[in-house]
């Protein structure tokens, strides 16, 4: 029978109970999480490739909620959770609301019983998120909630036509040996992977995130509304995560929660004048 629980992002409170007697560090702790919804293939690809090495908790959206960044509810109403049965047995919160509030709920709500959270993965989210259309991506913002609380976190995503076929090996064999660089090494600060799969990959690649965004050239009046027509130009830059992306190979780039220009900033601090 599935649990019925209100939560206020504001007001934290205990909802569960931990299981008695279970050792905090029984295994590296893993929360999964997406924008395509608690029953996407993507999101059970993983939970299949990783829930034998590690302890795998999930907290995702009930539904689809593409293209939405790091967009919240958090100042909204108190938000429903259901913990509901997956086929995979593995802990697993149905979240009605935002990619981020998905994966906050399960970054709070593991830290309440004393059992945080070791690394958050968001994905495999059907579609690639290249460049700086990366910002727009609920697969991206759900995973930027992991530097707010100090854990290191990846997004995934693969090619759609990948996707359709429910080819996610290349993928889940990337994540696992990213999952142990990361035990390895760690991450700095503020750090999430955008990790972005092609079909047929070839090999894995790290590379800056391009500039290029998707463009909106116009729009078409559709039954009285406005519907934009939109395009993907094509890389700006030489060796970029599109570059090495469209080359077919995986392309893992390293974003940060910190979007200060430090360039600017320091060109400002000397020129400006402002007081």
């Amino acid at each position: 029978m599935l649990k019925r629980i209100k939560y206020q992002f504001i007001i934290i409170a205990l909802l569960f109970t931990a299981t008695p007697g279970m050792a905090d560090n029984q295994k590296y702790r893993i929360l999964l999480t997406n924008d395509d919804g608690i029953h996407a293939a993507g999101l059970h690809a993983l939970i299949d490739a990783l829930k034998t090495d590690y302890e795998i908790i999930v907290a995702a959206p009930v539904k689809k909620w593409g293209g939405k960044g790091h967009a919240t509810l958090l100042w909204e109403n108190p938000i429903k959770v259901e913990e509901i049965a997956l086929p995979s047995k593995v802990k697993a919160y149905a979240v009605h609301a935002l990619p981020a509030d998905a994966a906050r709920f399960g970054i709070i709500q593991q830290r309440e019983i004393n059992q945080p959270i070791d690394l958050i993965i968001s994905g495999v989210n059907h579609g690639e998120n290249l460049g700086s259309l990366s910002h727009l991506s609920g697969t991206v913002g759900a995973a930027m909630e992991g530097p707010y609380y100090g854990i290191p976190a990846i997004a995934v995503s693969i090619e759609k036509r990948a996707a359709s076929n429910n080819q996610f090996a290349a993928t889940t064999e990337a994540i696992k040996s990213l999952v142990k660089q990361i035990q390895r090494n760690g991450l700095p600060k503020g750090t999430v992977l955008n990790v972005n799969v092609p079909e047929n990959a070839k090999g894995m690649r790290i590379a800056p995130m391009d500039g290029v965004n998707v463009s909106v050239d116009n729009f078409e009046i559709v039954d009285s509304a406005y519907k934009p027509v939109f395009s993907y130009p094509n890389a700006q830059m030489k060796y970029s995560d599109m570059t090495v992306y469209s080359e077919g190979y995986i392309a893992v780039t390293p974003i940060n929660i910190d979007w200060t220009d430090r360039q600017a900033l320091k060109q400002m601090m000397i020129n400006w004048d402002i007081k």
